[in-house]
């Protein structure tokens, strides 16, 4: 009896503790019974104990399967991935610098505004162009941190942290922060940044303009901006 019993138990899958239960239940029923004349066959009980905990089983498993299916899951927007620094998407790399023509908007409504001085309220990508580099045509950005406009006469003065980033698609290759901390070159109304290769060695040299100089920079084989040295 209590092989065919146990034989049943190995047939079910549910929750372990379950099928403890239930083996508790048909133990202790089958302890409580009235002993009954030995002519007088009790399989038929001992098959009734067996489909009852069976079923007991099954009923119960279901129960706390449809308690505990797992949830569909949809799919992760751009929003929910998380990106590491160097492989990110450009959205990902750039997400707190507002891009050029961003910067070129708000330019616009500060003029218009006719503002005397305001620290900026936002990152912002100033300048970006292609650049040739160890034979790969790759991106060089002017950035700025923590920026603050003020009106010099008819023009208005950027201070800030100046930043160098060197990208090949989504991907930072080099990022250095200028001594460069104070320009009216990128509040013009058309932003060009001078470029001539001085060393002639293939590689283009560039020019920001401080107060009425001009800075040159170079970008080493690392990737890292560096004041040119005529």
């Amino acid at each position: 009896m209590k092989r065919q019993i146990q034989e049943s138990y190995d047939q079910i899958h549910a929750p372990i503790s379950l099928i403890n239960d239930t083996k508790r239940l048909v133990h202790s029923s089958l302890e409580n019974e009235p002993i009954r004349h030995p002519r007088h066959s009790r399989k038929p009980i001992y098959l009734a104990a067996s489909m009852a905990a069976c079923l007991t089983i099954l009923i119960t498993a279901g129960i706390h399967f449809l308690h505990n299916k797992p949830q569909a899951t949809s799919p992760l927007t751009e929003n929910q991935v998380n990106v590491a620094p160097g492989v990110t998407s450009e959205a990902k790399q750039f997400g707190t610098f507002k891009s050029v023509d961003e910067w070129k908007q708000y330019l616009s409504s500060i003029k218009k505004s006719g503002n005397a001085s305001i620290t900026l309220e936002n990152d912002f990508i100033l300048y970006e162009t292609p650049i040739m580099l160890q034979g790969k045509m790759e991106t060089i950005q002017i950035q700025i941190k923590q920026g603050k406009l003020s009106k010099q006469q008819e023009d208005y003065l950027l201070e800030g942290n100046y930043e160098c980033v060197i990208t090949d698609g989504p991907t930072i290759l080099g990022r250095t922060q200028l001594a460069l901390t104070s320009s009216s070159q990128f509040t013009k109304d058309s932003i060009t940044v001078t470029q001539e290769d001085l060393d002639h060695d293939g590689t283009l040299e560039f020019a920001l303009d401080h107060e009425a100089t001009k800075i040159w920079y170079q970008i080493s084989s690392d990737y890292k901006v560096i004041e040119y040295k005529k």
